[in-house]
């Protein structure tokens, strides 16, 4: 195949296909299971995953076959046109497959991310967007460019066009929008029809001014964590044994050289480093390192039990670890794979039987393991008692939904019933923080029950 890799419809040399990126105005890591699953079918037919975006929000990743930039970027228009208004959407990109993944595309010229045009200066970057167009500074043979019009000269609004180039020297061209991302992406296309019939185009993509203005700050030359001064993604994870570990599973990270620093039960700092390791990530993006979901290289550092991860340092750099955050990463960690049965109880850690005697009023939570993956999760501001459920069965459940009634007389706040594990992590400690006036996740005390089985005969 010897396809034209310059037009409206030319596809690039060797048709390596084009990946469709569509972020959507929330965080990946807030997202339920339900949910989840809503974006991914607002996709249709393509094959689509969810992934990170550089600030954390969820993005749908889809790849289209034997495609140029035109027909990808109809393609995205149609899938922002259903998401829309579920998920507000800001930020589109088209990008050559090949590309993907390897080549961030973030504008790594500071100076130039300060020549916008004088109108953007009394527009509130939520409200406009960056439009980029990325295109490969082919060559001919001979060493001349396939035309010699420059890159700028393919935009009619010059004045308000600035060059710049990605972190792999390819040339972009950097216009800015007034309105939403999907805007941006219409009104470009004009323009990048004739930089295509001059240049191949490797990507296209249109974002929220200030999410572009906030990457481009934080990510001045590459992804190391170093430099964006931002806790990447990690999680807890154990086997129920010895084997214990923090997980950053942020996969655009590089955790070389980065050491995890955690305090034991009697006080003690303890350092230990990050390593790549195999572990695994389950169906509602949880890690674990029982053989459950799809297998996963990831930075691991090794940890003892009972201690608690307060910051990630390498050298002269050190990011602290907020304590509700530890707090519900250990949760998480707690419910993975555990039997059915299981009551985790929580509450202030300095409530004793003397305060229920005298009926204080106190927030508290109770999680148990049902079957099938499912959890129930009450919160109430009295104490909760033990359910005598007649069985453990999520049959007819209603999941991802909050229960207000007062089908628990104990159960004052209501009650869910979900598989996402990070979900009820995040729910309990909001309850929590936003209502106790705990300052410290110190001040949050904890309990087991697991289920009584009958003695059995062999």
């Amino acid at each position: 195949m010897h396809p034209n890799p310059h037009g409206l419809d030319g596809i690039p040399t060797g048709d390596p296909g084009f990946t469709i990126a569509i972020e959507v105005n929330q965080r990946l890591s807030t997202l339920s299971h339900s949910e989840r699953a809503a974006i991914l079918a607002a996709v249709g037919s393509h094959l689509a995953h969810l992934d990170r975006s550089p600030l954390g929000n969820a993005r749908i990743v889809f790849e289209i076959l034997h495609t140029g930039w035109w027909e990808s970027g109809q393609a995205a228009t149609q899938i922002v046109g259903s998401l829309r208004e579920a998920w507000p959407v800001v930020g589109i990109e088209i990008c050559r497959s090949d590309l993907w993944g390897v080549e961030p595309f973030l504008d790594h010229d500071a100076d130039v991310l300060l020549e916008m045009p004088d109108w953007c200066r009394d527009v509130e970057p939520r409200y406009r967007s960056t439009v980029l167009v990325e295109v490969e500074p082919e060559r001919t043979p001979s060493g001349k460019r396939r035309t010699a019009r420059p890159l700028p000269k393919c935009y009619r609004h010059t004045q308000d066009a600035r060059l710049s180039e990605s972190g792999a020297t390819r040339p972009q061209l950097i216009v800015e929008t007034r309105g939403p991302a999907e805007h941006g992406t219409q009104l470009i296309a004009k323009a990048a029809h004739f930089v295509s019939n001059a240049w191949s185009i490797t990507r296209i993509r249109s974002v929220r001014a200030d999410i572009y203005q906030a990457e481009t700050l934080s990510f001045p030359m590459h992804s190391e964590i170093a430099d964006r001064q931002q806790t990447p993604d990690w999680q807890l994870v154990s086997n129920g044994e010895s084997d214990r570990y923090v997980v950053v599973t942020d996969p655009n990270v590089d955790m070389n050289g980065w050491s995890a620093d955690i305090t034991t039960f009697d006080g003690h700092t303890l350092t230990r480093p990050f390593s790549l390791d195999t572990v695994w990530i389950d169906d509602a993006g949880t890690a674990n390192i029982v053989a459950d979901g799809s297998e996963v290289t990831a930075w691991t550092a090794r940890i003892e039990s009972r201690t608690n991860l307060v910051a990630l340092h390498r050298e002269d750099t050190r990011l602290e670890i907020d304590g509700w955050d530890s707090m519900a990463a250990w949760l998480v960690e707690s419910m993975h794979g555990k039997p059915v049965g299981l009551v985790i109880e929580l509450g202030p850690s300095d409530y004793g039987p003397e305060l229920e005697e005298e009926g204080v009023p106190v927030v508290c939570a109770q999680i148990q393991v049902l079957d099938d993956g499912v959890h129930m999760l009450r919160r109430s501001r009295a104490v909760l008692g033990h359910l005598m459920l007649t069985d453990y069965s999520a049959d007819g459940l209603e999941l991802d939904t909050w229960h207000n009634d007062d089908h628990f007389d104990d159960c004052t706040d209501g009650y869910l019933f979900t598989r996402d594990t990070r979900l009820i992590a995040n729910t309990c400690i909001a309850w929590f923080r936003d209502n106790t006036g705990m300052t410290d996740s110190e001040e949050l005390g904890c309990s087991y029950r697991f289920s009584d089985e009958l003695p059995r005969s062999l």
